[in-house]
């Protein structure tokens, strides 16, 4: 589902750059404050070790942790990057009770452009 701009009901963000080797996330509010900011190494994951499985499902907690404080249980979604930790990030959530309204992709993918004329 692409949106052009965030659902006026959904108080919170998420923005998730999944790469490779990290997994970083940012935990926005509806007026732009910065709630919590995350990566793997923030929690102690250190090398190899940060693109484990287990990594993702403890980031998911945190946020669920910070969500059920502030009494909400559903955000708006935004990732970036291709990795197989974005799927599981959403398989978290759904175990966890937190429930992704809407999800939008800011993922670029080269395509390496358009065949040149020939001359």
């Amino acid at each position: 589902m692409f949106l052009s701009r965030k659902p006026e009901n959904l108080n919170y963000c998420l923005y998730l750059k999944c790469s490779k080797n990290n997994t970083i996330g940012t935990l926005i509010e509806k007026n732009k404050k910065i709630i919590l900011n995350f990566s793997a190494g923030s929690l102690g994951y250190k090398n190899s070790k940060k693109r484990n499985s287990f990594v993702v499902q403890s980031l998911v907690l945190k946020v669920a942790e910070t969500l059920q404080s502030k009494h909400t249980n559903t955000i708006f979604l935004k990732i970036s990057g291709i990795s197989t930790s974005r799927y599981l990030v959403i398989k978290e959530f759904l175990k966890v009770g937190i429930f992704v309204k809407v999800i939008f992709d800011h993922s670029k993918i080269a395509f390496n452009g358009c065949k040149p004329c020939k001359s």
